[in-house]
Parts: C-alpha cells; sequence; structure tokens
C-alpha cells in the first residue's frame, strides 16, 4: 500500500498540472479576399474563391 502511495503521490500532481495547464484550441482564421464573379447577369460575391 505505502509502494501504491508512493506513485500516487508522484503522478498525481504532474497529471494536475496537465489538465489545469491545457488551454482550448483555436482553429485558423482564413483570409477573406474580395471576389466578385458575374453569373448570368448576376454578381455573385465569393470571399473565399481562392480556397
Amino acid at each position: 500500500m505505502t509502494r501504491f502511495r508512493d506513485i500516487s503521490s508522484l503522478i498525481l500532481p504532474i497529471m494536475v498540472t496537465m489538465v489545469v495547464s491545457a488551454q482550448t484550441p483555436v482553429p485558423p482564421v482564413a483570409k477573406r479576399v474580395d471576389h466578385v464573379q458575374v453569373w448570368h447577369e448576376q454578381k455573385v460575391n465569393d470571399p473565399y474563391f481562392w480556397l
């Protein structure tokens, strides 16, 4: 039992530190480039045309 306590006393602080320091990832933001096309006499704006 003391061995389990020794191991848990080492692992538990590491796990708590990992959980506390974890941050939610932020998705990348795609750049917008103005692009207008004319389809059948209607203007269509597509800022993500370059993708």
